[in-house]
């Protein structure tokens, strides 16, 4: 009784082996790099302000500055979307304008009054303390676009969240009260 097992494992085991071979051409798509597709981002340079004061909302301004990642697909122009808090739920954010892409550097920014008309409301509606996500989705002269939602964190280390790359998907905003 154990040869038959044994005779019918190994059979068992051959079958499943010889059934699994993949013949013709290049079958693992991870065999090689040139099969990734090469992608595209913004490097922060620097953050222009992150606070927009109550009594000045329609002017103040929020915003970075950033320029292309040299390595990758190159960018045709940048959508900018707001949301209230953050998400990363797209259905929850709300155009604010398009820029071009035109030089080595981009300044990726937004007034009370562009926010203000992104969500539907006047400045003067605004409350004191309350946030706004800005995300960046870039587009390749390709077609390619590129957010939050399709660049991945891999753990954190990775494109948004790791040190290494300065990547600018997203900014703050929070209104504020002036000092006095």
């Amino acid at each position: 009784m154990k040869k038959l097992l044994y005779a019918l494992l190994i059979g068992g085991l051959m079958a499943s082996g010889l059934s699994c071979k993949k013949t013709g051409g290049n079958v693992n798509p991870l065999s090689s790099v040139t099969n990734n597709k090469i992608g595209s981002y913004l490097v922060l340079d620097r953050v222009i302000n992150t606070s927009l004061v109550y009594e000045t909302a329609a002017t103040s301004k929020v915003g970075v500055v950033a320029h292309e990642y040299k390595g990758g697909d190159p960018i045709d122009h940048i959508d900018l979307f707001v949301a209230a808090g953050n998400t990363y739920d797209t259905t929850k954010w709300k155009f604010v304008k398009t820029i071009p892409y035109t030089g080595d550097s981009i300044e990726i920014s937004s007034t009370g009054a562009d926010l203000a008309k992104a969500i539907g409301i006047t400045p003067a509606q605004f409350v004191a303390g309350s946030g706004y996500s800005f995300y960046n989705r870039v587009i390749c002269k390709s077609g390619a676009r590129y957010d939050v939602n399709n660049t991945g964190t891999n753990s954190g280390s990775g494109i948004l969240g790791g040190p290494t790359y300065n990547a600018s998907f997203n900014f703050g905003a929070f209104i504020v009260c002036s000092y006095t």
